[in-house]
């Protein structure tokens, strides 16, 4: 029996060849994007560290830290705790991003009532999903409530350990150095030849020093 072998005719070459030339050029994968608070090293424990620095300002309230650590995580890619967050240090960490901190006010975020009227809000909104889906379920809605009640008890305790991981490393104060018996370490007496140190302008036992030496 004889065999039959088919060959393509060259139109339909011609076409193949036009597809693969029409096709479009692979994407170049997207930059890592930087480290953030996931990661330690040396630069970025020293900036979040000037960044968390006590500054004195008021608490941010919990919306405007949302805002702030939904900005850190375009940024960085890993979504903070930064509870205890100050308005000072939520303008610091924006203008670090080179984020507009102006939202910060708007939205309702820099009111007390909104933020409570928002989050009791979304809290009866999971209460109203749960009992619709208890009354049509029955005993088959009780594992998708138990799923549901899990994952945010599993997110819960992953910001409690990232909120750890900060206190512990962009939060810590450094100690003064302390003598073996607990005390704090003395600090030496200079000698006399050398000159006094320059001390605080607005200090009264530096102005004293000061008018001393000028009636030498």
């Amino acid at each position: 029996m004889a065999r039959f072998r088919y060959r393509e005719p060259a139109s339909s070459n011609a076409f193949h060849a036009k597809v693969t030339h029409a096709r479009r050029p692979r994407r170049e994968r997207r930059p890592a994007r930087r480290a953030g608070l996931g990661v330690v090293t040396p630069q970025t424990t020293a900036a979040w560290r000037d960044l968390l620095a006590p500054d004195g300002t008021p608490a941010a309230l919990p919306y405007q830290v949302d805002y702030v650590r939904s900005a850190v995580q375009q940024e960085t890619g890993l979504r903070p705790s930064l509870r205890g967050l100050t308005i000072g240090q939520a303008q610091k960490i924006l203008t670090a991003l080179n984020v507009d901190p102006r939202p910060l006010w708007h939205s309702g975020r820099d009111s007390w009532a909104m933020n409570v009227l928002a989050i009791c809000g979304k809290w009866l909104a999971f209460t109203v999903l749960f009992i619709v889906i208890l009354g049509l379920g029955r005993a088959d809605g009780i594992p998708i409530v138990l799923l549901i009640l899990a994952g945010f008890g599993f997110s819960a305790m992953r910001r409690q350990r990232r909120q750890s991981f900060e206190d512990r490393y962009y939060r810590a104060v450094p100690t003064q150095p302390t003598r073996h018996d607990g005390g704090a370490e003395p600090q030496r007496p200079s000698s006399p030849d050398a000159p006094p140190a320059p001390g605080n302008p607005y200090d009264v036992d530096t102005y004293l020093r000061r008018l001393d030496d000028e009636d030498r």
